[in-house]
């Protein structure tokens, strides 16, 4: 009988405390075998013995550098994550935390693929009438040179093909108008090397401004990691203005007998319109997922949900594996045993 997928949660990184992780996790501990990650005895009382926990003492916070906590705290709570992925103790791993720390964290734990020259953060976000976009990078890689960004259309091209099964992804990259002067170098620069890129990788559209990420003109599209993380936390906080406007005109037009109504209408709009709880960090070998610090108990459990599906997929070996030329984990294991 095959065992449930495992994953570790890091309990202890994001802006709320372990309990919207554990409540989180707890909506999933049927479906899969979730380890809690930080200090022990805070994990104990928050979850009341409802998980196995990996003790890690040491936590970074949202404000902590990147590379200093990789260097000083060994035994944080991203660390002890990361390492059990790597160490095949964990499926995959789920982080509310510091974003740049669990980037460094999965790359020093797991290392990056081979071929690959940067990790790239992935997320989709909701076209409709038509399949999500992926968006990459979103907070992996603040800036970047021209060559990142054309590896991130193939790791995008090859997410796109692999989780939303679009067999020939349309490439766009992220900039302030379609014309090809516009953007700065490194998107001039880039957008002339996508261009070259082999048909394989998928078709190359050119230049998009921001709209086009929800019209279904293309299926991934690519930017530096700064540029994605504001368009990204943009979007989030216009949808949540432009509902609770919808709601409140609702209430205000049919008083007392909304209430059921703006329920409805609410979880429609998060259903059809909200991005994904939790980015893929592409690019290294294992199955790292990075939520909002932010992230409530729903927002955990979907990134849960994401990673587990990341690790059905094998994204972690398959996608770099597809744009970069390398061997993917899956066919080297295959290999080693036969």
């Amino acid at each position: 009988m095959r065992r449930r997928i495992r994953l570790a949660v890091d309990a202890v990184g994001g802006d709320l405390g372990p309990e919207p992780v554990v409540e989180g996790a707890l909506r999933l501990a049927d479906r899969y075998e979730i380890v809690l990650v930080g200090p022990r005895d805070e994990l104990s009382r928050a979850a009341g013995g409802r998980f196995a926990i990996l003790d890690a003492p040491e936590r970074v916070a949202m404000d902590d550098d990147p590379i200093a906590v990789t260097r000083a705290k060994r035994r944080s709570s991203l660390m002890v994550a990361a390492g059990a992925v790597a160490g095949g103790f964990a499926d995959g791993m789920v982080t509310t935390g510091n974003t740049g720390a669990a980037v460094l964290a999965a790359a020093v734990r797991m290392r990056r693929a081979p071929g690959v020259l940067n990790p790239a953060l992935a997320t989709l976000l909701p076209a409709p009438g038509a399949s999500p976009t992926v968006l990459l990078d979103v907070g992996a890689a603040t800036a970047c040179p021209a060559s990142w960004l054309v590896q991130f259309a193939e790791l995008g091209a090859a997410y796109a093909r692999l989780r939303l099964g679009v067999d020939r992804p349309r490439i766009g990259l992220l900039s302030n108008g379609e014309e090809t002067v516009k953007g700065g170098p490194v998107q001039r620069s880039a957008d002339v090397l996508i261009a070259a890129l082999p048909e394989r990788v998928g078709r190359y559209v050119g230049h998009v401004e921001a709209y086009e990420l929800f019209t279904g003109r293309v299926d991934v599209v690519v930017c530096e990691g700064l540029t994605g993380d504001i368009t990204l936390k943009t979007y989030e906080r216009t949808l949540d203005a432009t509902a609770e406007v919808a709601l409140a005109a609702i209430r205000t037009t049919l008083g007392d007998a909304a209430k059921p109504v703006t329920s409805a209408v609410s979880s429609a709009i998060r259903a059809q319109l909200a991005a994904e709880p939790g980015a893929v960090l592409l690019g290294v070998r294992g199955v790292c997922v990075v939520a909002h610090g932010a992230a409530n108990a729903a927002d955990v459990a979907g990134a849960i949900q994401v990673a587990a599906s990341c690790v059905e997929l094998d994204v972690a070996g398959q996608v770099p594996s597809w744009a970069t030329g390398a061997p993917s984990s899956r066919a080297t294991a295959v290999a080693a045993e036969t």
